[in-house]
């Protein structure tokens, strides 16, 4: 099935997300056909060239968009205008 998640054995709790678009703040350019590495429940790798260990679940993210956890993608305060709100 296309798309679907390769699964193999796990390394520990690893977990791959690779070939997506990847937004990792909302200050920062996306990275395209990046790969975001999970270890153990925390992140511990996210770019364009990040090497997956054997073992670890690879998640295919080609088409799809990864963002930083509790991201609200709709909010409107990156708007430059809001960056002196709080002084």
């Amino acid at each position: 099935m296309a798309g679907a998640p390769t699964r193999e054995e796990p390394e520990g709790n690893s977990v791959a997300i690779r070939n997506a678009k990847v937004f990792p703040s909302s200050d920062r350019r996306p990275i395209e056909h990046g790969t975001v590495l999970v270890r153990d429940g925390r992140i511990a790798a996210v770019g364009p060239d990040v090497p997956i260990p054997p073992g670890t679940r690879v998640i295919e993210g080609a088409g799809r968009a990864v963002t930083a956890g509790f991201w609200n993608a709709h909010v409107h305060f990156t708007v430059p205008k809001w960056k002196v709100a709080a002084k």
